[in-house]
């Protein structure tokens, strides 16, 4: 799978639980058959290499976002995304939000598609003189 184009968005609500963090990574990206023996052209294969493409994002992030918890980094800009939505709230967290994002829950709602496989299903057949 090769990553054509990824965008992002942080946010971050205020619940009545208090603040909660949300990631949406929107990732676009081609498959080549050379690399997959999967029948790509059979009808939903696309779809469902997209849904594996998407678990594996929601795995890497939720990694990710284990690590930078345990070091206390804000990585993702949680903070600031948290200071758009409620500059109140972000103001009472700042002294110690380093110790408090790794505590709130965060949303991950990864959007992933491939929009060809990139492999020619039907191959130009190439004539010869004399042939």
């Amino acid at each position: 799978v090769v990553v054509t184009r990824s965008r992002g968005s942080v946010a971050a609500e205020m619940t009545p639980g208090g603040p909660e963090l949300i990631l949406q990574p929107r990732i676009v990206a081609k498959i080549f058959q050379v690399a997959c023996p999967a029948p790509l052209d059979e009808p939903g294969m696309m779809e469902q290499v997209s849904e594996l493409l998407e678990q594996k994002v929601q795995a890497d992030l939720e990694a990710a976002l284990e690590r930078a918890g345990g070091l206390g980094a804000d990585i993702f800009g949680f903070g600031l995304a948290l200071y758009r939505s409620d500059p109140k709230a972000f103001i009472q967290l700042a002294p110690r939000w380093g110790e408090e994002w790794p505590l709130l829950p965060v949303r991950i709602k990864v959007s992933a598609t491939v929009i060809s496989s990139g492999s020619i299903t039907h191959p130009a057949r190439v004539h010869h003189e004399g042939e």
